[in-house]
C-alpha cells in the first residue's frame, strides 16, 4: 500500500502543475419548493480545473467504453459531479460525463477518473 500512498499525491501534484484546463459546466436547474409553493431556479456554473486527458487504450474498449471516449483524471477539489446533466468542456468542445470513478486513499477521495463522450 505504500507505493499507492506515494503515487496518488504525486499524480495530483503533476496534474495541478502540468495538466490541461477543463471546465466543469453545471446547467441551470429548477426545483419545486413544497413549503413555499414556488419554483426555485439555481443558476448554472462553470468552474475551471486542471486535468490529465487521454484516450482509452484499445484493450480498454468494450462494454460502456467506445472509441472516441476520453479518460479524464482530476484531483478532488470538492467538485460535485452529476452524470445526467454536467458537461466537461475541453478545447472548446463539450463532452457528456458517462461514468465517474472516485479514487480513494485511506478512505478519502483523492482523485476522479471521468469517462466522457
Amino acid at each position: 500500500m505504500a507505493l499507492v500512498d506515494d503515487l496518488i499525491p504525486t499524480a495530483i501534484q503533476l496534474i495541478k502543475e502540468f495538466g490541461s484546463e477543463v471546465k466543469l459546466k453545471k446547467p441551470s436547474s429548477s426545483n419545486y419548493n413544497v413549503a413555499t409553493g414556488m419554483v426555485e431556479t439555481v443558476d448554472g456554473t462553470e468552474n475551471i480545473y486542471k486535468a490529465d486527458i487521454s484516450s482509452y487504450e484499445l484493450q480498454e474498449l468494450g462494454g460502456a467504453i467506445v472509441g472516441g471516449d476520453l479518460k479524464i483524471l482530476m484531483a478532488n477539489e470538492n467538485q460535485v459531479f452529476s452524470q445526467s446533466n454536467d458537461k466537461i468542456i475541453f478545447n472548446n468542445e463539450e463532452f457528456d460525463i458517462i461514468n465517474i470513478k472516485p479514487m480513494y486513499l485511506q478512505n478519502k477521495i483523492m482523485m476522479y477518473e471521468l469517462q466522457v463522450r
